[in-house]
């Protein structure tokens, strides 16, 4: 994340200040996101309509460290789900 995505030149939040999980949870004991591929194997039920009606939450967390420029910070995380 940074205050002037897409180009990032200027102050960036590191990625690994970003964690998810699949339930809810307190910051620091969730999944650590990095800059390569996580791949999370997931069990939904198979959709019945179209457009899907089959869901899953995913929980997000972030930390703002005290020395990081104020602004308004605009990033991209891409989920994709692939079936197996």
């Amino acid at each position: 994340m940074c205050l002037d995505y897409p180009t990032c030149a200027s102050s960036k939040l590191d990625v690994g200040n970003q964690q998810f999980s699949l339930s809810q949870f307190n910051y620091g004991s969730g999944t650590v996101l990095s800059n390569s591929n996580y791949f999370l194997d997931v069990n939904l039920v198979k959709a019945t309509s179209y457009p899907s009606n089959s869901s899953l939450s995913i929980y997000w967390g972030i930390a703002v460290p005290t020395n990081q420029p104020k602004g308004t910070y605009t990033g991209q995380n891409t989920i994709s789900a692939i079936a197996n």
